[in-house]
């Protein structure tokens, strides 16, 4: 099972939400990484110009 990671940032995700997996801001990943499952493989995604989702 693999949880895809939505990392874009707040404004960015009341924009436009993903309903496909959870959402943390980049800004946030160090204080929140305690939350991410620790067995699964996370697929982290965010905006730019190298983002292909």
């Amino acid at each position: 099972m693999v949880t895809l990671l939505d990392v874009r940032s707040e404004e960015e995700f009341q924009s436009l939400p993903s309903p496909l997996g959870a959402q943390c801001p980049f800004e946030e990943m160090e204080k929140r990484l305690w939350q991410l499952p620790k067995e699964q493989e996370i697929v982290a995604y965010r905006n730019g110009p190298y983002s292909v989702l």
